[in-house]
């Protein structure tokens, strides 16, 4: 369970983020709730803060990075610098067109690092679609490839062209980390 605390101060909303944090449906559930609470809460500013020796996993840390990017759109948006320098050395914005193919996953896994792409509309997602679909045909065992690789690439592409078509914003976010588990 993810336990994120609230105080609601005088024009002020407090967050703390707990000293541990997994990526998975309790962390997604949670920031879910945050972004709703410190989006309709009837302050003007939201700092967020957390412990100094917090762990958090790279997609967690990009995904509340992205979080708190989005929240500067709505509120004054503050974050300590435990927060900061926890994750600003490690998370990195890319513009879309240079996504880079997977080479070895087993450096990907090891990265300290982890890029997300901005993509502008339905410009170069094909790049990120074939990627995906490669990766998932080519590391695992699997029958019919190519049909298999023609169905992920046309299944993924219309998770994307979703993405684009039915929203009203001109810009979407990519990111993939690999969670490896012993």
């Amino acid at each position: 369970m993810v336990d994120i605390k609230y105080t609601l101060t005088s024009g002020r909303l407090l967050v703390e983020l707990p000293r541990k944090m997994k990526f998975g449906f309790d962390f997604l559930y949670a920031m879910n709730e945050f972004l709703e609470i410190a989006s309709t809460s009837p302050v003007k500013k939201v700092c967020v803060a957390c412990e100094k020796d917090a762990e958090y996993e790279n997609l967690t840390k990009a995904y509340t990075y992205i979080v708190l990017r989005y929240l500067l759109h709505l509120k004054k948006t503050l974050w300590n610098q435990e927060l900061s320098s926890m994750i600003l050395p490690s998370i990195h914005g890319m513009h879309g067109n240079q996504f880079a193919a997977v080479a070895d996953l087993t450096e990907i896994i090891q990265d300290p690092n982890l890029n997300y792409y901005v993509f502008t509309r339905d410009t170069q997602v094909s790049k990120p679609v074939e990627e995906m679909s490669n990766l998932l045909v080519e590391k695992n065992v699997t029958i019919n490839q190519k049909e298999l690789k023609e169905f992920l690439s046309t299944t993924i592409g219309e998770i994307f062209s979703n993405s684009i078509n039915h929203s009203n914003k001109e810009a979407f976010f990519f990111m993939y980390g690999l969670l490896f588990y012993v």
